[in-house]
């Protein structure tokens, strides 16, 4: 937590009563309240799992991976708030200007002392992201990431943080005829993506 700035103030810390969350699920994905009491008595003794409503068709006996990882870490993160489950039938695209998408970050040790330091509570480790670095080390044989949109416009929520990038990434990027600056960032958010512990049909593992 300490790594995004977000404070706890303990499980049982007031919250504002209009607050509420939300996990979607595409793709048939489903979740079980069961699983998430399991996952919370374990990992998040800490944390006041609240699961809200369900909204749509949810089939407990069949667990998505996706589904039950967001929202155990969605009700442990928003620890109190009532986080409702709302299950979509058809699949949607992130670059549509109606969704929120998200991006995980996935990161090895560098192999030489070039890379940047991005994780500040260990100042001495050199990382290099796992999707944007097609080497031997990282054995990735296609690369992705963000970009801009042509169409969308940028919401004012993001001009700082874009406007910071352009200038900090200056000489790393493509000139600028080559992308519209003004344009929606993507992804809109982003966070580490790697060894998250979920619990799925019983079963406990690492997933990234």
């Amino acid at each position: 937590m300490s790594m995004y700035n977000i404070t706890y103030g303990g499980k049982h810390a007031k919250r504002e009563p209009r607050l509420r969350q939300s996990v979607a699920a595409f793709s048939n994905q489903y979740f079980n309240r069961t699983t998430i009491k399991s996952f919370g008595s374990v990992y998040a003794k800490k944390f006041h799992l609240n699961v809200g409503k369900i909204y749509g068709i949810n089939n407990a006996s069949i667990e998505g991976d996706e589904a039950t990882l967001h929202t155990e870490y969605m009700t442990a993160m928003g620890s109190g708030i009532p986080t409702d489950f709302i299950s979509i039938s058809i699949t949607l695209d992130a670059t549509s200007a109606y969704m929120t998408s998200v991006g995980g970050i996935l990161l090895i040790r560098s192999i030489t002392n070039t890379n940047c330091t991005y994780v500040r509570q260990e100042p001495r480790v050199r990382l290099q992201e796992v999707v944007a670095s097609p080497t031997d080390k990282t054995l990735c044989s296609i690369t992705s990431g963000g970009g801009f949109s042509a169409y969308v416009l940028q919401p004012d929520y993001q001009k700082a943080f874009v406007d910071h990038y352009l200038q900090i990434s200056r000489k790393k990027i493509p000139p600028s005829i080559f992308f519209n600056s003004s344009g929606r960032a993507v992804p809109d958010i982003s966070f580490a993506a790697v060894n998250f512990v979920t619990t799925v049909n019983g079963q406990t593992f690492a997933a990234d």
